[in-house]
Formats: C-alpha cells, sequence, structure tokens
C-alpha cells in the first residue's frame, strides 16, 4: 500500500468511524467503572507436575466466574464462581483490572480483564492462570475468555 493510500485510509476511519475512534480510548475507563463482570472461559492448558517431570494437556473451563462489588480505589471486589463465593483483591492498571484470589489452601488464582479491545458491548478479553499445589505436586493452569459488565 502506498503511503497516500495509508493516509486515505487513515482519514476515513476518523472521519466516517468516530464511534470505533472513540472506543479505542474510552474502554480503560467503561471497565473501571464496572461494579459487576461476568466471565465465561473456555479453551486452556493445564500443566501437572509429577516426579519432577511436567506434562501439557489441553482443557476447557467449566462454569462461569462473576466478580461483584467491584471497588478498584479500594481494591477489592465479590468472586463468585462454581466452589462458591469470596473476597478477593483487585489491582487496577493502565491494561484493566487483575482480580487475586487466595485459597485458605495457599493457592492463587489470577484473572486480568483487559481493556485493550473495544468495550462497545461491554465484553472484554481476559485471562485466568491458576496457581495450586495437589497433594504435594504443583498443578497450573491458563484459561481464555471473556468479561461481560453486569452493571
Amino acid at each position: 500500500m502506498t503511503r497516500e493510500a495509508f493516509a486515505a485510509v487513515g482519514v476515513f476511519c476518523l472521519i466516517c468511524l468516530p464511534g470505533q475512534v472513540q472506543c479505542q480510548q474510552e474502554p480503560i475507563t467503561q471497565l473501571v467503572s464496572a461494579r459487576s463482570l461476568e466471565c465465561l472461559f473456555g479453551p486452556g492448558t493445564v500443566a501437572e507436575w509429577k516426579a519432577q517431570r511436567f506434562t501439557i494437556s489441553q482443557d476447557l473451563w467449566k462454569g462461569d466466574t462473576h466478580f461483584d462489588s467491584i471497588d478498584p480505589k479500594g481494591g477489592k471486589a465479590r468472586l463468585i464462581g462454581n466452589q462458591g463465593a469470596t473476597d478477593v483483591l483487585v489491582l487496577p492498571s493502565s491494561s484493566g483490572l487483575t482480580f487475586v484470589e487466595a485459597t485458605s489452601a495457599g493457592n492463587f488464582s489470577f484473572t486480568t480483564v483487559y481493556a485493550s479491545h473495544c468495550g462497545a458491548a461491554g465484553i472484554f478479553s481476559a485471562v485466568m492462570s491458576r496457581h495450586m499445589n495437589l497433594l504435594g505436586e504443583p498443578l497450573s493452569s491458563q484459561y481464555h475468555g471473556t468479561c461481560k459488565i453486569l452493571q
């Protein structure tokens, strides 16, 4: 593509797609203002260590994850999932919101909801990573999906 053609496409986007340009500037505001998110995760991978060797296998997350009472300034939120509900830490950053769960067994789950994509429908890309210890062996997993603003 020539410079002139590239410039013409850029001008067209600025003039004819103002909602898209605006959307690129405001997803972080939209996400940080959310008080409730419903997250759906799908495909992922699980790493299991046995006898100091690990195997990686494909997995599919079952169930949904709901973050409620989100308070980025106070650093708190409520996680409601398939194992019950618990309080979690929420860390806002320029890339979005990260939720940190510490279980009573000493395991951690991290969920990052990214504000880098257009949240015009209140839907954002997300990744959940679980760092666990199962019967003395490390067990980790990571799943990808989306989170939708409910409130």
